[in-house]
């Protein structure tokens, strides 16, 4: 939702690691769920880690607009030749 004045809210699902946000412009309202799914340790198989993010209108048809910009690779460190750190990615 896009424009001047976007107001809204979050918080987390009490006892879980699931976040609510929820946005409302215009009369337009949207609620977006956001959790990381974990499997049970019993199941002796790996997973890659996954985001979960669930988009509902909950008011009226607000438009949205996604901008999608994966970096697998953030948060690690580069290394220059001899070793030294260069700078974080």
């Amino acid at each position: 939702m896009r424009g001047s004045r976007v107001g809204g809210s979050f918080g987390y699902v009490p006892n879980t690691n699931v976040l609510r946000t929820r946005f409302e412009q215009n009369g337009c309202v949207c609620e977006i769920i956001d959790f990381a799914p974990k499997l049970p340790e019993p199941l002796d198989m790996e997973a890659p880690f996954e985001l979960v993010r669930l988009i509902t209108p909950v008011q009226e048809q607000p438009r949205l607009r996604v901008d999608f910009d994966p970096r697998p690779d953030f948060g690690e460190l580069l290394e220059a030749r001899d070793g030294t750190v260069r700078a974080w990615t």
